[in-house]
């Protein structure tokens, strides 16, 4: 049983007795009340349960503040910590976008430096790669500049030294050494005939033979000097042709000029070394005619007679170079292509077909070749144009030979992509055998009477208006030719 609290029960019992003596209203007298002991147990019990309930109550109420009060707190606390909560949720999604947004920005200041650079790099790279360009260019065309100057000056020169060389000498042109050689030849081949009919009479030809010595010297003296002027006159016409033509603007104009030249300026070298070899044999014949003189006089000496030996010995030499050099060259120019012929060696033949043993032939053709695709693909067309060949004769009994020249006629039908024609006036006609074109060449046999060989030609010129060509036999370069297109039909 709970423990009574005496003092509030009694301030309890005062209060209500109190209490009840006020409620009695009027005029009261004031009236002596005696309580009995049941009572005041009653009484006493009664306040005790009230208390108790009051605890209760009081205690109960505590609870339920307590309650509501740590409900409360609770409450506030979530509501706090929800606040809290978004509140930070909002700052860091703030912090994130505000991270984000500057994240964005140092990018997009990053991507525009970089673009920015990378411009600035390629304006750069671009700069330096044209002024490169431009300094390479400028370079090239100085490099250009110089070697057509450079080419042009030794053009010029090459000229000057060829025309210094031959100042001294007889400045005739090709026509007249060609007049000449002709001449000389007529006379040596009058001075053959008139020897062989002396012989044939058996007359004395002592004198018909010296005078055919004299002719054939003379001859070989002129054959000799038209290969200088023919060879050095054309060399200068290649050197002028080099000086006035531009490198860059007509290279196979240029090219054609460069190439005559170089085989001109080789020929006229050859026929020099020929030249200064006669001037020796000459020299050298003096000496030893004039040895054979006095060795045969009658006070000749053995000294005498070894001197004469060695003349002729020395003679014997140059005459041995001389036919080691011996030349003769043909060349047919045209405005697109030069063919040229060069015949060296022993002068032995075949009289019945007229064609050389032994006797080399070397035939260059240079030019301006068509290109594949400006040959035209329909109609047909003639070259008209010359030929030559170097072909034996026998004057009087001695051999030579001279450089004919003949005609050719060569048809071409660019449609069926063939081409056949002859060449007369060098012997026997010739034929040339029907070729197919290949590229911008075409090739096939040949036939001159019992004779076969094979010929070989190219088209020349920017619309294939030349040809240019040679034939072999017996394996021998032999006849070179070349011709001009006429109207395709």
């Amino acid at each position: 049983m709970p423990l009574i609290n005496t003092p509030k029960i009694v301030s309890a019992i005062i209060i209500s007795l109190t209490v009840t003596a006020c409620s009695s209203g009027g005029n009261h007298t004031t009236q002596n009340v005696t309580t009995s002991p049941q009572q005041s147990d009653a009484d006493k019990k009664a306040a005790e349960d009230k208390a108790t309930a009051d605890k209760v109550a009081a205690e109960k109420k505590a609870t339920e503040d307590k309650a509501i009060a740590e409900k409360k707190a609770t409450e506030d606390k979530a509501i706090a910590e929800k606040k809290a909560a978004e509140d930070k949720a909002i700052a860091e999604k703030k912090a994130a976008e505000d991270k984000a947004i500057a994240e964005k920005k140092a990018a997009e200041d990053k991507a525009i430096a970089e673009k920015k650079a990378a411009e600035d790099k390629a304006i750069a790279e671009k700069k330096a790669a044209e002024d490169k360009a431009i300094a390479e260019k400028k370079v090239a065309e100085d490099k250009a500049i110089a070697e057509k100057k450079a080419a042009e000056d030794k053009a010029i020169a090459e000229k000057k030294a060829v025309a210094d060389k031959i100042g001294t000498e007889n400045k005739i042109t090709v026509e007249q050494a060609l007049a000449e050689k002709i001449a000389t030849r007529k006379a040596w081949e009058i001075a053959e005939n008139n020897g062989q009919a002396a012989r044939a009479a058996s007359a004395d030809t002592t004198a018909a033979d010296a005078i055919a010595d004299a002719a054939a010297e003379k001859m070989g003296l002129a054959e000799i000097n038209y290969e200088v002027v023919f060879s050095q006159t054309n060399y200068i016409n290649a050197l002028d042709e080099i000086s006035k033509t531009d490198k860059d603007a007509s290279p196979d104009t240029y090219k054609f000029a460069r190439d005559k030249a170089d085989a001109y300026k080789k020929l006229y070298e050859k026929s020099i070394a020929y030249k200064d070899l006669a001037d020796k044999y000459l020299i050298a014949e003096k000496i030893a005619t004039q040895a054979d003189e006095k060795a045969k006089a009658k006070d000749a000496t053995a000294e005498d007679k070894e001197n004469a030996k060695k003349a002729n010995s020395n003679l014997d030499t140059v005459s041995d170079l001389i036919d080691a050099i011996a030349f003769e060259s043909a060349a047919y120019q045209q405005n697109y292509s030069v063919v040229l012929g060069n015949y060296t060696g022993d002068m032995n033949y075949d009289m019945n077909r007229k064609v050389s043993i032994g006797r080399t032939g070397e035939i260059s053709i240079l030019g301006i070749k068509t290109d594949s695709n400006a040959l035209p693909t329909l109609g047909t067309a003639t070259y008209n144009g010359k030929a030559f060949q170097d072909i034996p004769e026998n004057i009087g009994g001695a051999w030579t030979s001279n450089v004919n020249e003949g005609t050719l006629s060569y048809n071409v039908n660019f449609t069926e992509r063939t081409g056949s024609g002859s060449i007369t006036g060098l012997g026997n006609a010739i034929t040339l055998e029907k070729g197919a074109i290949s590229g911008t060449d075409i090739s096939s046999t040949v036939k001159q009477a019992d004779l076969t060989g094979n010929y070989s030609l190219g088209f020349y010129g920017k619309h294939a208006e030349e040809v240019a060509g040679k034939i072999v036999f017996t394996n021998n370069d032999s006849i070179g030719f070349g011709g001009t297109r006429g109207d395709v039909k």
